[in-house]
């Protein structure tokens, strides 16, 4: 396979993009049933947009959205994250797990 450095370059944003939604989670909480607002708790769709748009300048989930998906093998963040069984660790731990597979 030839490298691309292109390639590189997006697995590597999208690995620091998922990291930050943890992060940002641990901080500010994790709301379920909710987008969540600009301060306190945040669902896991707003954690991965606040991270892009501060680490990248982009707004969205991008392929963020779908590495998550792919790790935890469901075919909605929303109803996995708002599953009312659902932990903050839970979550914080598929999305370092989703960056280790990114």
């Amino acid at each position: 396979m030839l490298f691309d450095p292109k390639w590189e370059a997006k697995a590597a944003s999208t690995y620091r993009v998922l990291l930050r939604a943890a992060e940002i989670i641990e901080t500010r909480g994790l709301k379920q049933f909710s987008f969540g607002g600009d301060e306190g708790p945040i669902c896991g769709l707003r954690a991965i947009e606040l991270a892009r748009l501060e680490l990248l300048g982009q707004d969205g989930w991008g392929p963020e959205r779908t590495a998550l998906l792919d790790f935890i093998g469901e075919e909605s963040v929303v109803n996995w994250v708002d599953s009312p069984l659902r932990t903050q660790a839970e979550v914080v731990s598929a999305l370092r797990g989703a960056a280790a597979h990114s």
